[in-house]
């Protein structure tokens, strides 16, 4: 270690510096693409409802000013909620952790300073890719609990059980994801708080256009009247419905999917495979400035392409 402080001085330590900046930087972009998708969905969703009071109230809760708290509620909200939550703080530590394990494994071999940013890189990469893998899966497990949810609700409002009744009949007896996330409705109900808060205080924690619609729907027949348990047979049958037309187009893109996968992953793959085959063929190549101008060019391009095909791939909340 003192060997390589030596040989690179301040220089080695101004190239993870640099690596740190430019992975904050892709996550930034990551989370803001994500809260502009989150905005996007619940937007078609409200845009497909009957004007009232609550969809103008759930549009506005929405429209939180400032793209630094957007930034700071997104990664919060996906670091909280997966199938293993950490701590915002405890998943920055791990991720910086194996950041800079990966960088000290290539310093302490002796390897060059690209293979130290390349390391640094991958290792921040790795744990946020994993983080909100999880983050995924947990919604996929809401968004199919939703429906049969929604559904023994309206079976138990039509036995002539309360809604409230219901819901905490529901958590009682059905566990899973979603009921854990109710079980903050019931406990918020039972201080005293109004029903349609406290289901909109969930609403904010599971950021679930779907589950919005719920909340909505409840909402407008607190204040306007009707039939609930018609309400809530039709809101579970789009919701049933639209889960199904979802994992239908998913399997038709599959194979899209997992070409634009390939496609994305081959460019580090290169780059691994030349430090194995053919190490000094690198070695001139970051050791001019023109290589790391055509590394910064492949990298942006890289981006640009993976975002691209995000863009094609993705299906429409």
């Amino acid at each position: 270690m003192n060997e390589w402080i030596s040989q690179h001085g301040a220089a080695g330590f101004d190239v993870l510096t640099a690596a740190l900046v430019v992975n904050l930087v892709l996550v930034a972009a990551t989370l803001i693409v994500a809260t502009v998708r989150r905005r996007r969905s619940v937007r078609l969703v409200t845009d497909s409802l009957p004007p009232g009071e609550a969809v103008a109230e759930l549009a506005a809760a929405d429209d939180t000013p400032g793209v630094v708290r957007q930034i700071d509620t997104s990664f919060n909200r996906m670091i909280e909620r997966s199938i293993y939550p950490l701590t915002v703080a405890q998943a920055a530590g791990m991720i910086l952790l194996v950041a800079l394990s990966a960088a000290l494994v290539v310093v302490l071999l002796n390897g060059p300073d690209w293979a130290a940013l390349l390391a640094f890189a991958a290792g921040m990469a790795i744990p946020i890719a994993v983080l909100a893998a999880m983050h995924r899966y947990w919604q996929r497990a809401i968004e199919q609990e939703l429906p049969d949810c929604v559904y023994l609700l309206q079976q138990s409002v039509k036995a002539g059980l309360t809604l409230t009744q219901a819901i905490a009949d529901y958590v009682a007896n059905v566990p899973g994801a979603l009921s854990q996330e109710l079980n903050l409705a019931v406990q918020r109900m039972n201080m005293g708080i109004p029903l349609v808060q406290s289901l909109r205080g969930v609403g904010q924690r599971l950021a679930n256009p779907q589950f919005d619609v719920l909340v909505s729907v409840i909402a407008l027949q607190s204040t306007t009247g009707g039939d609930l348990p018609f309400l809530l047979e039709q809101v579970a049958s789009s919701i049933r419905a639209r889960n199904q037309f979802r994992g239908f187009v998913r399997s038709a893109s599959a194979m899209g999917r997992l070409s634009a996968i390939a496609m994305v992953i081959a460019y580090p793959a290169i780059f691994v495979i030349y430090y194995f085959v053919n190490k000094a063929y690198l070695e001139t190549f970051f050791n001019s400035t023109q290589g790391w101008v055509l590394f910064g060019i492949s990298l942006l391009l890289e981006v640009i392409g993976a975002c691209w095909l995000w863009s094609l791939l993705r299906v429409e909340e």
